[in-house]
């Protein structure tokens, strides 16, 4: 396939595009978390080290994704699949209490404060493309008939979720004087993104259980 080829196929087959975007963000997840773990044992910042374990989950969750998506199609093998869709399950809800963790370190201020107006920008950039094609994506997955390629959606949401509260923790930090409002907004959107996760982490555990009991 040469490279028109596969541009087409990327513009046109949305389970080949799911893959390759699966590899990209399964490398930037590692690379991103690397760095995060760095930064927070070096600067002993606990809001930093346990951002490192989130992404590390991510990157976790991707690759029991990949391994599977690698060497078959979407919705081939229903019964592993729904496995594999229950351990994501299970994975984010341990996020939710890394969510919570990542809050109590911001209200105990273990969080380092220096940002630019550059990087606020692209931090903005990059939320709003996650929660705008995380959300397609959830919505667009049922029709696509496969747990796997679902798990991989999901996985995406909860990504765009901690995107979301490290945005707003920086744009407080950068523009509000007011640190009960900082704590309170920050404390509302973790408590909202832990139900979103929550709800997710119920609901594809429960989903997959009870397709593989009727299965046995």
């Amino acid at each position: 396939m040469d490279f028109h080829e596969n541009a087409e196929h990327f513009l046109h087959d949305i389970r080949y595009r799911t893959k390759v975007m699966l590899y990209l963000s399964f490398a930037l997840n590692l690379f991103y978390a690397l760095i995060k773990l760095t930064l927070g044992i070096w600067g002993n910042t606990v809001w930093d080290i346990v951002l490192a374990l989130y992404y590390m989950a991510l990157a976790l969750m991707r690759f029991v994704v990949l391994r599977t998506a690698r060497n078959t199609e979407f919705g081939a093998f229903i019964d592993g699949e729904y496995r594999i869709y229950r351990f994501v399950g299970a994975v984010l809800f341990f996020l939710n209490l890394l969510l919570s963790v990542m809050v109590a370190a911001y209200l105990r201020r273990e969080v380092s404060y220096n940002y630019s107006l550059t990087r606020l920008i692209i931090m903005a950039a990059y939320f709003f493309w996650k929660i705008i094609s995380a959300t397609v994506a959830v919505v667009r997955s049922p029709r696509q008939h496969s747990p796997l390629y679902s798990s991989a959606k999901n996985i995406s949401l909860a990504a765009a979720l901690v995107s979301m509260l490290s945005l707003e923790e920086a744009m407080l930090e950068s523009f509000s004087t007011d640190p009960a409002f900082r704590d309170t907004m920050v404390g509302a959107t973790g408590f909202v993104a832990s139900l979103i996760l929550i709800a997710l982490s119920v609901y594809m555990i429960t989903r997959a259980t009870l397709f593989l009991r009727r299965r046995k």
